[in-house]
């Protein structure tokens, strides 16, 4: 008689990742992000403290440049391994979480790929610069798709989270999901999480990229909860990957001392509501993306009106994609 192999209990890995770039403080003050090594601390008490993830058992790394010698550095081989290691020997019911915080940035595609002609990619630490800042040495996102995306089997789960600029499609995901949302300011109350902006308004913020090319926005047609989906994990055929990004491919984002602005409104949204609908928690992270710029703007202005003003720019749109279609009703948990 054939005994069937036991499956082990599913596992739950978290890897987050943060880049200061202090070292490229001699090709301008602006490479130099002051706040990322606060965002890997926040991820992991959110899932430590809201989540209730219990380490060893469950596995958080962390990739830090700053302080000195207190993590792994974040070179890109250290890096990939690291995702490698991240979705070893996954199985089916198995949760992943990666997280970035650094320079992103879009470099000319040559494959005949991306519908705008460019490749998303993410700066390690020894990412090169020539001497234009052109940049080499990076991580492609057809790189994070194929480690992170198709080593997966069906039935495993992973959530990314990138903060970086020109990360809408870092992952480089088929399904986009903005369409939950139709404009920067949302104000119906079903997909309010709370009112008004409850994040510290920052006074100096700073972009984390360059803004080297004009990508053109790329729109694709685009979940019950998270048990209900588990408990027929082990028949599906597809793992369920969703990346929340902090802005469209052709934005920048930005950051200010205590950390990146996505990654503060991500974690203090989820404190406040740990299982929103997707829809909610996307609009949330528009919502107050967009109350908290236009706080920004006008400090930077130096007006006390309350009168509202149009932006110069945009504000960064918080990004949803996935390697499926996303239920917009599906409740979020890590």
């Amino acid at each position: 008689m054939i005994v069937p192999a036991a499956h082990r209990r599913p596992i739950r890995r978290a890897l987050s990742i943060a880049v200061r770039y202090e070292h490229l403080a001699e090709r301008g003050a602006e490479w130099v992000l002051e706040g990322t090594h606060h965002d890997p601390p926040k991820i992991h008490k959110l899932l430590t403290e809201v989540y209730k993830w219990r380490e060893p058992e469950d596995e958080i790394t962390i990739l830090c440049d700053y302080p000195p010698n207190e993590y792994i550095l974040p070179t890109r081989d250290n890096i990939v391994k690291a995702m490698k290691n991240l979705v070893r020997g996954a199985e089916p019911g198995d949760e992943f979480i990666f997280h970035f915080s650094g320079h992103g940035g879009q470099v000319p595609n040559y494959d005949g790929t991306e519908k705008d002609g460019l490749d998303e990619v993410i700066y390690p630490f020894d990412v090169i610069l020539d001497m234009d800042n052109q940049p080499s040495n990076y991580i492609l996102d057809d790189d994070i798709h194929d480690i992170l995306v198709d080593s997966l089997p069906g039935g495993a789960r992973m959530i990314m989270i990138f903060d970086s600029c020109h990360s809408g499609t870092a992952a480089d995901l088929d399904n986009d999901a903005s369409d939950f949302c139709w404009s920067p300011l949302v104000t119906s109350p079903r997909t309010r999480l709370g009112n008004g902006p409850f994040v510290k308004q920052p006074k100096v913020l700073k972009k984390r990229g360059e803004e080297e090319y004009d990508g053109q926005q790329l729109s694709s047609p685009v979940l019950t909860s998270w048990n209900d989906y588990s408990r027929s994990a082990q028949s599906e055929t597809q793992p369920y990957v969703t990346c929340w990004s902090a802005c469209k491919d052709e934005q920048l984002t930005y950051e200010w001392i205590q950390g990146g602005l996505f990654v503060e409104i991500f974690t203090q949204t989820l404190r406040r509501n740990p299982h929103p609908t997707h829809r909610q928690l996307h609009a949330s992270l528009i919502q107050q993306f967009n109350n908290l710029y236009s706080a920004y703007l006008k400090v930077q202005n130096g007006s006390s009106s309350d009168t509202e003003s149009e932006p110069p720019t945009p504000p960064p749109y918080p990004q949803l994609s996935g390697n499926r279609r996303i239920p917009a009703d599906m409740t979020f948990v890590f």
